[in-house]
């Protein structure tokens, strides 16, 4: 199925702007895909062999670079979905991935002001990819990530700015800690499977 966007052509010249356009993923999406770069932005940048995400975690690189982002509504980008595609099939190792992509966006995403509003679903975002990076392994011991997510859990004022069940969630993890939460939420989804079967 081909997919349809009505997008606005518009250059962007902010940088938080740009950022926050790419973090959202509604206009452009966080792959490196439909896109097209100055080959000077690569110059002294590298995709991170041997991981996957390695382009997502070019974000927090490449919207430092760009001076100028534009978005055209012309053209096509035909990507294609394969059943057997690393991109598809989640495992423990694409979950961490995919989790220090994020956190380098993240770090990123809250060195700006205007951004803040975005930080609590950003930060549930990570503590949801972790999440499952340790369902996919129980026995992994992902505790030195834990504990860099609970040095940068939003504040509680932060916590004011989203919905009601994301709050508690948040809530939660920031009173007992990211870890317990995880623990709690894999518990829960293990229930939720057996009572299924």
């Amino acid at each position: 199925a081909i997919e349809k966007y009505n997008i606005i052509e518009q250059t962007i010249e902010n940088k938080e702007e740009l950022l926050g356009i790419w973090w959202r993923g509604d206009i452009i999406s966080f792959s490196m895909c439909n896109k097209i770069f100055k080959k000077e932005l690569f110059e002294d940048i590298t995709f991170s062999e041997g991981k996957l995400s390695e382009d997502t975690e070019l974000v927090s690189i490449l919207y430092k670079k760009v001076n100028k982002f534009f978005i055209s509504n012309k053209g096509i980008y035909y990507y294609r979905v394969r059943e057997d595609s690393q991109t598809y099939n989640y495992t423990y190792y694409t979950h961490l991935c995919l989790f220090q992509a994020h956190y380098k966006i993240y770090l990123e995403l809250i060195k700006y002001p205007s951004l803040k509003k975005h930080q609590s679903i950003a930060f549930t975002r990570l503590l949801r990819r972790l999440i499952s990076a340790q369902q996919s392994n129980w026995d992994a011991d992902l505790s030195n990530h834990y504990s860099c997510l609970n040095a940068i859990i939003p504040s509680w004022k932060e916590l004011n700015h989203i919905d009601c069940k994301t709050r508690i969630w948040l809530s939660m993890a920031k009173m007992f800690g990211c870890g317990f939460l995880s623990k709690i939420q894999i518990m829960y989804i293990r229930l939720k499977q057996k009572e299924r079967l």
